[in-house]
């Protein structure tokens, strides 16, 4: 095809001498019936060109000779996604792939898998228009001719084709990689870099399993290991995954957890003790047999209840690769890590429910959700430091033993005395058991009860809710056994407080104590704007619930107050300590006021916590 121009222009220079012949006449018969004839042959020039490849690298339109051609923007971030199938013992096996046999963290440049020997994969390649076609794809390294990724692709539902990819069961080579670039697009490319490791032999299963050479462990490898377990009940297991790896590098769903998800809760009966608990679950066939566990590094993600009801599992620290944590290790009462890997960005509710052997837990500085519920029910934690990075909050019903404590950074949250709410003091996302009391008054700047807010609290008796609290989520309330008396500051149950806010509601009795729902007229309404004497710079000005230092025009801080009875009290929190305000207030038709303890000042006694000092401010209106 290379000789394919030359050989065109020279067969025009024979056709137009011919076309004119003798002085140059035209033979206008001669002249359409050529001109069709060349234009025939040029266009099969041009698609035997595009057949052979010449033209194949152009998938937008671009001239060849385009110095310069325009990405798309789609083309940006230059690389392709490489997906790898599970293992499969044959090439047929792979033909029934699903969504779940394909790893999902492929956003990245460069990847490293572990493979077995005698195993087949399936590669499937996208590039960043998830288009998958045009693909140079090259396998190097120093493997065996019987190592191969197959040219005969394979269709899967949802997700187009793929390539086998097969290993040797005498492959010698440690590493291969393969290397995906763009026909078009030269700097688009992906490379996946795979350590192939020993197939696991289920014949050296043993009570203290260990392993000599790196081995590769599949999903159904697992599950084989935790059958063998539960069948031999009566015998102690300890799991060294240390030179091990995981397909997908991740511990997969139920690895050693045999019971149904949908355990009972015992969290919030006194009626069973821990060991009459234990003995239930060990009724349900719980692997309370494995007795440690020690996983590789190179582990990224640990499935949903993979460890559940291991009761007796020993584990003293998480892989330091680690990525996500799901609810994992439920009734893991034996594990005692300290610390999560920072690389953990999302803690799945549940996560550690009910790990008693936990005392202290330092969260991942990488942290950016938060979930209530991930150390609920979990009874020597005495506080959990929330890092500035979480930057969402889930909520859920669960009883949490521990103090909050947020990072002073943290925009999103912060903890008062104990307690969890949003930056603003709008949301209570939690009042822990270590805050148990047995009256609780809600402050006037809380707009918002969210799910779980009041959890399991045993001594609770009465709660007051103030008309300030707009909303409140299902099961804001639940559980709390020993609640008598809800006073609520509105006439009515609001309608955008969820119908099954508090549960069990049935030996509860609820005072609607307000005279209206509007809060213009609720009593915890206070305003007015006060200048500080003797600094006409300076006011002070209250307004739906948020005192403002106002200086020379401009707000300089603002601070959470709550009305209780004739006492107007002001916090702040500092990064020295918790300043306390309160003023003497009087009661008005249109809410509070500040009361004058004489003709031109009024007295603000503040108590600051770092160094128990008290000042004296006078203001006057």
């Amino acid at each position: 095809m290379l000789c394919g121009l030359p050989i065109g222009q020279l067969s025009l220079k024979v056709w137009f001498t011919n076309i004119f012949n003798n002085n140059w006449s035209l033979n206008m018969e001669k002249i359409l019936k050529l001109l069709c004839i060349s234009f025939f042959i040029l266009g099969l020039l041009a698609c035997s060109n595009y057949v052979s490849g010449e033209n194949n690298q152009n998938p937008s339109g671009n001239p060849e000779n385009a110095e310069d051609p325009v990405e798309p923007e789609s083309q940006k971030h230059k690389y392709i996604s490489i997906r790898l199938g599970r293992a499969c013992e044959t090439m047929e096996e792979i033909s029934s792939y699903t969504s779940s046999d394909y790893t999902f963290d492929d956003e990245i440049e460069d990847k490293n898998a572990g493979i077995a020997k005698g195993f087949y994969y399936g590669l499937q390649f996208l590039g960043p228009d998830y288009n998958s076609w045009n693909f140079n794809v090259s396998l190097e390294g120093n493997s065996s001719s019987e190592t191969y990724i197959s040219e005969n692709s394979v269709s899967v539902s949802r997700y187009g084709s793929f390539l086998p990819l097969h290993i040797a069961e005498n492959e010698t080579a440690e590493t291969i990689k393969i290397t995906v670039v763009d026909g078009y697009y030269e700097n688009v490319k992906g490379t996946l870099t795979l350590e192939i490791l020993e197939k696991f032999n289920r014949n050296d299963m043993s009570n203290n399993l260990s392993f000599d050479n790196k081995t590769f462990l599949s999903k159904a490898d697992i599950y084989f290991i935790r059958d063998t377990i539960s069948n031999n009940s009566t015998v102690d297991y300890n799991l060294d995954f240390t030179n091990a790896r995981f397909e997908f590098d991740k511990v997969p769903d139920l690895a050693f957890c045999v019971m149904d998800s949908s355990y009972t809760d015992y969290s919030y009966s006194d009626a069973y003790t821990e060991t009459e608990i234990y003995n239930k679950i060990v009724e349900q066939g719980a692997l309370v047999n494995i007795k440690s566990v020690i996983l590789p590094n190179s582990v990224k993600e640990i499935g949903f209840f993979a460890f559940s009801h291991c009761y007796n599992m020993k584990m003293e620290k998480l892989p330091t690769n680690l990525k996500r944590i799901n609810n994992s290790f439920v009734y893991c009462n034996s594990i005692t890590i300290n610390k999560i890997p920072d690389n953990v960005t999302s803690l799945f509710g549940d996560a550690f429910k009910f790990c008693n052997g936990l005392t202290q837990i330092e969260l991942p500085k990488k942290l950016e959700t938060f979930d209530t519920s991930e150390f609920k029910g979990c009874k020597n934690i005495s506080q959990i430091t929330i890092p500035s990075t979480v930057t969402r909050v889930v909520t859920h019903t669960g009883i949490t033993y521990y103090s909050y404590s947020v990072s002073n950074e943290n925009t999103i949250l912060k903890s008062i005395d104990g307690c969890l709410y949003s930056k603003d003091g709008t949301i209570l996302y939690k009042v822990p058991v270590s805050k148990d009391d047995y009256y609780y008054t809600v402050p006037s700047t809380v707009t918002k009860l969210s799910t779980g807010a009041f959890d399991g609290l045993k001594k609770l008796n009465t709660l007051n809710i103030p008309s300030s609290v707009v909303e409140a989520e299902g099961y804001a309330v639940y559980k709390c056994k020993k609640l008598k008396t809800v006073n609520i500051d509105f006439s009515e149950k609001p309608d955008t407080w969820s119908d099954n806010w508090i549960y069990p509601s049935n030996d509860v009795t609820i005072n609607y104590t307000g005279s209206s729902n509007d809060n213009s007229e609720s009593e915890a309404v206070f305003s007015g704007t006060y200048t500080i004497k003797n600094n006409t710079q300076g006011q002070l000005k209250f307004s739906n619930g948020t005192l403002e230092f106002i200086y020379n025009g401009v707000t300089r801080n603002s601070y959470s107050y709550e009305v209780n009875g004739s006492v107007l009290k002001v916090t702040w929190d500092t990064s020295s300590g918790n300043f306390v305000g309160e003023f003497d207030i009087e009661k008005t038709e249109n809410g509070y006021k500040l009361s004058k303890k004489d003709d031109v000042s009024l007295t603000w006694v503040a108590t600051w916590s770092y160094n128990a000092s008290t000042e004296v401010i006078e203001i006057y209106k």
